[in-house]
């Protein structure tokens, strides 16, 4: 009798076990599958796991975000969002939600309070940190508004995109000028994207500029990068004289004695990216380098035995009206350029040549060659070193080397030149 009860207890004992791992079977593969299509099917998400919260919130910001003619029912929006609260009452993103819909119902302070409440569960919440942002902002709290911003770009650098077109008017006022500088003078991991987004913005220039040159002062100076983004940003904008102001005023003391008409005219090592100093490359056919030993001190060009018709070498120049004489000292070193190879004088916009002048071929050294040219009607120029090739040809291989020394442009006075 002992024997039947016991096997029966240890039947049922079994049963009830393999029961219980089926069960927990079930809720893992019904947990995986809602976990599969929480993003695509949260509805569907949600009746294989009513405790998803990563469904519930995509289902809530889904219902916020239906197009079509009629709108949300907020007040069931509103339920669902509570549910998932009591469910998850540690996951922020409910509280936001919850703020969003009361905000689209009208009650602004139930709103911004349960914002406030988001960020204090989880200081880095998306939603609930740029309606703070636009509320400080509303309220004039600029210190406020920045350093939310900073909160926000630290853990959402991507979200630059959506509040890039307010980032002028934050900066329209002295007092948000400091503040934002306050925080980019620690250096903050998002500066750079934050400079060339306001770059991009033809309204956003003024302040890019001055944080740039404020920046100078600081004990984190802006990189050579940032600099160039906005001086980029100013060309591309065709206010050439800013742009080579803001270039001049960031100089250090030894760039600073390179300038003229032509930036570090005898072809040092290239101290930054700027279009205002060689921008230079090397490609498949040309090897071009900056520096190096006598007699071999300059630009030095080496051709790799095929066509080149793509040479990276030049620099943007901003010349007045007038008469000028452009000069370079080079060096040949068995130097084979079948379709001409040149120095080009060239207008930004419009686009067209204003002078050229040909490099010889061949083998010499320290050859000086020169011509004179008239600029007018033209705002900036671009000096650049071009072949004669339009398309790539093997028939037309370069090779050998050459070696510019320096290159210098200098007003001339028009009666000393016989025009």
């Amino acid at each position: 009798m002992a024997t039947a009860s016991l096997k029966r207890n240890s039947r049922l004992l079994g049963i009830a076990v393999w029961s219980t791992a089926a069960a927990l079977c079930l809720l893992v593969l019904g947990d995986g599958l809602s976990r599969s299509v929480e993003t695509s099917a949260p509805q569907s998400a949600l009746r294989l796991n009513p405790w998803n919260a990563d469904a519930r919130v995509a289902s809530v910001s889904n219902a916020l975000n239906a197009q079509g003619s009629s709108s949300p029912d907020l007040a069931e929006v509103a339920d669902d969002a509570r549910r998932g609260l009591w469910l998850a009452p540690v996951d922020a993103r409910f509280r936001s939600l919850l703020g969003e819909v009361r905000r689209r119902q009208g009650d602004r302070v139930a709103a911004q309070q349960l914002f406030i409440e988001a960020q204090t569960v989880s200081p880095t919440e998306l939603h609930a940190l740029g309606q703070l942002i636009l509320a400080a902002g509303e309220r004039g709290d600029v210190s406020e508004a920045v350093r939310l911003l900073d909160v926000l770009l630290r853990r959402w650098p991507d979200e630059l995109k959506t509040i890039e077109p307010a980032l002028p008017s934050l900066l329209a006022s002295a007092e948000g000028q400091q503040a934002v500088l306050n925080v980019l003078q620690h250096a903050p991991p998002w500066r750079s994207r934050f400079v060339a987004a306001l770059a991009r913005n033809d309204a956003g220039l003024p302040s890019a500029s001055q944080l740039i040159l404020d920046l100078a002062e600081s004990a984190a100076p802006p990189t050579s990068g940032e600099i160039s983004t906005v001086v980029n940003g100013f060309l591309r904008a065709k206010r050439y004289d800013d742009a080579h102001r803001l270039f001049l005023l960031t100089l250090s003391e030894a760039d600073f004695g390179r300038a003229g008409l032509v930036h570090n005219g005898r072809f040092d090592a290239a101290a930054s990216p700027s279009p205002f100093n060689w921008q230079f490359a090397s490609t498949s056919a040309a090897e071009v380098r900056l520096d190096g030993a006598p007699p071999f001190a300059g630009a030095g060009v080496r051709f790799l035995n095929k066509p080149a018709r793509d040479i990276r070498l030049r620099q943007t120049v901003l010349l007045g009206p007038g008469r000028y004489r452009l000069a370079v000292e080079t060096s040949g070193g068995s130097l084979v350029a079948p379709r001409g190879l040149y120095w080009s004088v060239r207008c930004l916009a419009p686009s067209r040549e204003i002078v050229r002048i040909d490099v010889p071929p061949g083998t010499y050294r320290d050859r000086l060659i020169s011509t004179e040219f008239e600029v007018d009607d033209c705002a900036a120029q671009s000096v650049e070193l071009r072949s004669g090739l339009v398309a790539d040809s093997w028939v037309y291989r370069y090779s050998g080397r050459v070696t510019f020394h320096s290159l210098g442009i200098e007003r001339i006075d028009r009666a000393a030149s016989g025009y």
